[in-house]
């Protein structure tokens, strides 16, 4: 197996060096990452990644925020239906009880009308 080193400078004096030293040292990164190394190497395939699609696709950034808030328009009109749900059930089940009322009213006149008709 063959290893490659590359060595990184951080100045201190650079605020985005210090920013990626403080990254490379963060609590985050020893919880969620192997090795300082995987997460520097990981790091640079991601952004690789990423730069090499937006390349390709200029306007995905703009579509996956279009996605992320439209996503988010429907979790509350989700969240807002779900919480309003007993509610229209309830409304529902009156219009179809007086539905049900008006058309044994009408069967009822319908029937009483064949009956007074009959007695002429």
């Amino acid at each position: 197996m063959s290893v490659k080193n590359y060595n990184i400078r951080f100045r201190d004096e650079k605020e985005k060096d210090r920013k990626a030293w403080d990254h490379l040292h963060s609590k985050e990164v020893r919880d969620f990452f192997k090795s300082q190394n995987g997460f520097v190497i990981d790091a640079i395939n991601d952004y690789y990644d990423r730069h090499i699609c937006i390349k390709k696709d200029p306007y995905l950034e703009t579509r996956e925020k279009e996605d992320a808030f439209a996503d988010r328009i429907i979790k509350r009109v989700e969240g807002k239906f779900l919480d309003n749900l007993p509610e229209i059930i309830g409304r529902f089940m009156i219009a179809q009880e007086n539905e049900i009322e008006r058309r044994n009213r009408t069967v009822q006149k319908n029937k009483s009308e064949k009956n007074g008709a009959g007695l002429f």
